[in-house]
Order: C-alpha cells, then structure tokens, then sequence
C-alpha cells in the first residue's frame, strides 16, 4: 500500500489521492473482516463457553443415565419400558450433541452457523425428551431434570447468540460491501472466461459452417455449368415448348367449339331418341368441350351430323340467323381434319410425358437439390450460431460493465475507509 510520507502528511496543504493496487485493497479489507470477526468472536467466547459446559454437562448425566441400573423395586411393567426407552434415550440425546462434542471455543468462528447448529441441538434435545424420554422421569427423575435445567440455559445462550449475530450482521459497513463486491467481481470473471471459451469454441464451429457453406455454394455453381444441367435446361425448353403447342390445340378445339353449346343444349331437351352413352358424351361437350373432344373426338362427327340433321329439319327452335350460323359451323368442323389435331395432340402429350420423366429421373436434379438442402440447412445453423454468439458477446459486456461499476463502487468504499480519496490500480 501506498503511505503518505510525515511530510505529506503535516506539511503539505493539499496532498494528492493515496493509490493502492487491487491486491493490496482486498488484503485491506480481509483484515478489516478479519478484525471485526475477531472483535465479535471476543464478545461470543463468555457464551460459547457457557454452550460447551452445558453440552459437557449434559453428556456426562446421559453417561450416568446408560451406566445406571434399574431399581428391583421397579414395576414390573415400568422396568421392561425403561429397558426399552433408556438406551434410545441415551443415543438421541448424544446425537443431538454431537456438533458440539470433543470441540474447543477457539473452533467456532462462524457465529451465524454456531447459532444455527445450536437451535438444532435444542430441538432435537427437545423430541428426544417427548418421545425416548418421557417416561424415564419415573426412574431418572433428577437426572432429567438437570438435562432440562442445562437445556435452558442453552436456549438463553442462544436468544443471546441470536441478538449479537444482529448486531454484527444487521448494518452491513463500507469494508463488507467492498469486499462482497470483489466477490462478486470474481463471479463475473469466472463468468466472462467461462463464455469467452464457449464463444471460441462457436467461432470454430461458426467458422467451420461458414467454410462448409462456401464449399456448397461453389458445388452448386460449378453444377449450373455443367454439360449435365445444360441438358436439363434444354429438356425444360422443350417441354415448354410442347406445352405452349398444346396449350394452342385447346384453344383452337376450344373456340371451334365453344360456339355450338347453345345449340348442343337444345338438342339435348328436344332429342329424345338420344341414349344414356350419346347423352353422357352431349353434355361433355356442353361442359367441357376440349376435354370431351380430346378424351373422346372420334364421336363429335355423329353428334355434328344428328345436330346438323335436326337444324335443317326444324327439330331446334332457332332464329334464322343463329340457324344459318349454326349450319355453317356444324360445316366447318365436319370439314375441319380433327382427327389430325386429335394425333397432334396424343403426339404431343407422349413427349411431354418422355421429356417429363427424364427431367424427374435427371441424377443432376437430385443432386441439386441435396445441396440445395444442404446449403439451406447450413445457412440455418449460420444464423442460430450467430443468434448464440450475438447473446453471448452481449452477456459478457453486460458483466464488464458490472465489473466497472464494481470498481467504482469499491474505490468509493475505499476512500470512505481511508477517509481520503483513494485510487484503485486494477490488474
């Protein structure tokens, strides 16, 4: 510790802060305690030696009581419980002891921990006295009059011991707080070397990700290059393609069509030769035109003919004009090469079907999408590792900050001892 000189001390005006290292303040203030500790222990000694002679005391009647014997002029009854009760008597009341026996005053420093053992000795002296002891009165009457005698002395001992640990411990002073918080600073220490470890070890595991996700990245676009996935992408164009070519099929079944529903409906109330099966294929082509025409062309000739039979005769209430361009239509389709588009289309859809089943089956594909799992799964435990490490870092600045505030605290607590301005050189 830094010492002000004599010349400092009652020549000088003004004199600069004393300044100690850390080590030195803690030294300081564990004397303090130490002191205090002494000083209170001082205080305790008449009462601790009051305690042990009473403990002394009551093991030497509990001796006698197990080295007695029992009166012949006993009760029968009486001596066979007494024979039973004495020797569990005996060792409760020696267990109860037990804490304080074979000890010496000078072995008890810590008076909050004396207290406590002492309230469990009475209490268990007291359960030993209701339950093993309560009829040996009848034989040991004197003897168990003097345990309870000594048993309250040791109850005022310890209302005593009690009302000193208050005033020992009731106003915590600048030394205890000081030296309660450089305790503390050695939690938060422990605390900040114990998540710097943990947040080296995930930044490797970090780092390690990191690379794996490079690693994966440079997979897949070495994957996009290759002669393998220009393949894919030309089969995809072409199934593209195919399914803009049938797509065109559709629309153009879909517009020849379309046009004749009004007509096919009437037809439908007002043909009544129509069976089940024609029926089922008419209203296919009311509803669903493309599809009925694709899944079942080749009997839209027949129906056309019958519909167009039942215009020309009439049968189809129809204003001239919608007569006339129902005829034209019926004409145009029945003229029209279906068949062809029905070839182009099944052509079509046999290729969209071969092309479809390389594109699934591509080995490319499925390796694109492991590593696309791969690198999703990577990136996820990227960010829970990052999320870990952002906590971490900001749980160890939080107990720096504590640590400073500490210090300021106890160079506070220290000036106040010192009754001077101290400085504190932290190591």
């Amino acid at each position: 510790m830094v010492r002000l000189s004599l010349w400092d001390r009652f020549f000088k005006k003004k004199s600069g802060p004393e300044v100690m290292d850390s080590g030195e303040a803690r030294i300081l203030l564990e004397d303090i305690r130490v002191r205090k500790r002494k000083h209170v222990l001082g205080k305790a000694r008449p009462l601790i030696k009051e305690i042990l002679d009473s403990v002394s005391r009551i093991e030497s009647i509990a001796r006698e009581i197990d080295e007695a014997s029992i009166p012949d002029d006993t009760a029968v009854k009486l001596k066979r419980i007494a024979k039973t009760s004495k020797p569990s008597f005996v060792t409760g009341v020696r267990e109860a002891l037990n804490p304080f026996l074979s000890r010496k005053a000078s072995e008890f420093t810590d008076l909050k921990q004396l207290h406590t053992d002492l309230r469990n000795m009475l209490d268990s002296l007291a359960r030993v006295h209701v339950g093993q002891g309560r009829y040996l009165p009848l034989i040991f009457d004197a003897e168990v009059k003097e345990i309870k005698k000594e048993s309250k002395k040791l109850l005022r001992c310890s209302d005593s011991l009690e009302e000193l640990v208050k005033r020992s411990t009731g106003v915590e002073s600048s030394s205890d707080k000081a030296l309660n918080r450089f305790h503390r600073m050695d939690s938060c220490l422990g605390e900040i070397e114990s998540m710097d470890s943990l947040l080296r070890e995930k930044s490797m595991v970090l780092d390690s990700l990191k690379e794996k996700r490079k690693g994966l990245r440079e997979e897949l676009s070495n994957l996009s290059t290759s002669e393998e996935v220009k393949e894919l992408s030309r089969m995809r164009e072409e199934l593209r393609v195919i399914d803009e070519r049938l797509d065109g099929l559709e629309s153009r079944v879909y517009h020849l069509l379309t046009p004749l529903k009004r007509p096919l409906r009437k037809y439908r109330k007002q043909a009544f030769e129509l069976d089940k099966a024609v029926l089922e294929r008419v209203d296919g082509f009311i509803d669903e035109p493309v599809k009925q025409f694709f899944s079942d062309g080749g009997n839209l000739s027949g129906i056309l003919g019958k519909l167009e039979g039942c215009v020309r005769e009439g049968k189809i209430r129809l204003k001239e004009r919608e007569r006339r361009k129902t005829s034209e239509r019926i004409g145009n389709l029945m003229e029209a090469d279906l068949d062809s588009i029905r070839r182009e289309y099944e052509s079509l859809l046999q290729e969209k079907k071969a092309l479809s089943e390389s594109i699934s089956g591509s080995r490319v594909l499925v390796k694109k999408e492991k590593l696309n799992s791969a690198l999703e799964s990577a990136e996820s435990e990227i960010r829970l590792m990052e999320g870990e490490l952002g906590t971490l870092e900001e749980k160890t600045k939080e107990l720096r900050r504590e640590m400073d505030d500490l210090r300021e605290e106890i160079r506070a607590d220290i000036s106040e001892i010192n009754g001077r301005e101290t400085r504190i050189k932290w190591s």
